[in-house]
């Protein structure tokens, strides 16, 4: 008999147990939610594939889901649920160029939701920038892939660098324009008159003069013959500078100052017609218009430091995103 009730009253002490274990399982727990980026990046290419990583540091969480732009991405179940940390990778590819806005929704047994802070990747079409930097120290031009890997130092001593003819590098040094090979083995002088500085190819020559006292653009037929911008009267805009040619050679924007600030135009050769493009305290400078149309890169001291920029030109509104990010600054980007 003391037997048999020694085995109940074991049953039902396990019972109880598992009961409280049960109870105590059930219960709602805070879950800490954390989204790492992959090397800490926050750049990265059109079409490229990373792997995010999403941390439930404390709680039960059942499912790690991936929000980006507001609307749910991959998901990934929880194979053991438990009282640990969680970790787990989730799969985005970078799809439109922008600045995308993601975080990972972690969902608890209880029905809770844990998100955590948002992180921000831009997405940047693929290709090679060249820009000035004195990072070393002393300014020189260097280049690099969309994504900042692949850095290169290709000319000592220059500045304001810009595609030229056949992929190469057109720079100032001292006042005067030099055509480089992009490899840095071969150059050969452009131009030496006016202090010309600021240029920009597009089957013409354009570039930045001091002309009676006031700096202006003027543009170069392959003949020789120079002529003003139209849309851009010297009583507005009393400084007119560093043109870039859109792909079909039709359109410049420039940096153009009105009423004390320094903003991005767009002009159209063909109609005359004038739009400004940025309207912003800080100074927005060295506009560099994309290959494929579609954005321009500029400089800008919005953030305290010049720094390089990106503008979508096509779709909807958006505003002007961060591509560099480095503490001595970068800029000049083409």
């Amino acid at each position: 008999m003391r037997r048999v009730l020694s085995s109940v009253l074991l049953l039902l002490l396990t019972l109880v147990l598992a009961g409280a274990v049960a109870w105590s399982w059930l219960q709602p727990r805070a879950v800490t939610a954390a989204l790492v980026l992959p090397e800490g990046r926050a750049v990265v290419l059109t079409g490229q594939d990373l792997l995010l990583t999403a941390v439930a540091s404390s709680g039960r969480v059942l499912r790690a889901e991936l929000w980006v732009d507001g609307a749910p991405g991959s998901a990934t179940l929880n194979p053991a649920p438990a009282a640990g940390a969680w970790s787990v990778t989730l799969p985005w590819k970078a799809g439109e160029p922008g600045r995308h806005l993601l975080f990972v929704r972690f969902y608890a047994p209880d029905g809770a939701i844990a998100d955590s802070p948002p992180q921000t990747i831009d997405v940047v079409p693929e290709g090679i920038l060249a820009f000035a930097s004195n990072r070393s120290g002393d300014y020189a031009v260097y280049t690099m892939r969309t994504d900042g890997s692949g850095l290169q130092r290709v000319a000592n001593g220059a500045r304001e660098p810009a595609w030229g003819p056949e992929g190469s590098l057109i720079l100032v040094r001292d006042g005067t324009l030099w055509r480089q090979a992009q490899d840095g083995k071969a150059e050969s002088l452009l131009a030496r008159d006016f202090g010309a500085h600021a240029p920009a190819w597009r089957q013409r020559l354009a570039f930045a003069a001091a002309r009676d006292g006031r700096e202006r653009v003027a543009v170069r037929d392959i003949n020789g013959s120079l002529a003003a911008l139209p849309g851009l009267d010297e009583d507005t805009y009393t400084y007119v500078s560093q043109p870039t040619w859109s792909p079909d050679g039709n359109e410049v924007i420039v940096a153009a100052e009105a009423d004390g600030n320094i903003d991005l135009y767009r002009v159209s050769l063909v109609s005359g017609q004038l739009t400004r493009l940025t309207d912003d305290s800080a100074r927005d400078w060295q506009p560099a218009w994309s290959p494929d149309g579609r954005a321009v890169l500029f400089t800008s001291d919005r953030s305290g430091l010049p720094q390089v920029y990106w503008l979508p030109l096509t779709g909807p509104s958006r505003p002007p995103q961060a591509v560099t990010a480095h503490s001595r600054g970068a800029e000049q980007a083409v």
